[in-house]
């Protein structure tokens, strides 16, 4: 959350004006299915935390019905608009997210 926090201010501190509003995608053009983000979040959280057990039962089901395959955020507007570029890798978001909610 904290990373998408720089988006905001890019666009408060680019001519916000309340009588008028848009909408930007914010991401970082890359896509990640849910088995990547598990995989990085448990592998992030050993490193982190190395003496501790992780108990993880994945199941892999199918896809529900109207599930999207792929979906990724197209950034072009706030960048070509404001200059605004993720600057954050998943690994980094998740291992700040891990530290900012560890338990």
């Amino acid at each position: 959350m904290l990373k998408i926090s720089n988006a905001f201010v890019t666009t408060i501190n680019n001519e916000f004006n309340h009588s008028s509003f848009k909408i930007y995608n914010i991401g970082s053009e890359n896509g990640y299915t849910v088995k990547e983000i598990i995989d990085k979040t448990i592998k992030i959280y050993k490193e982190l935390y190395p003496t501790k057990k992780i108990n993880c039962n994945i199941i892999i089901g199918k896809r529900r019905e109207g599930d999207q395959a792929i979906t990724i955020a197209n950034v072009n507007k706030i960048y070509s608009e404001l200059g605004w570029k993720s600057k954050y890798s998943i690994e980094n978001i998740i291992r700040d997210m891990i530290l900012i909610y560890k338990t």
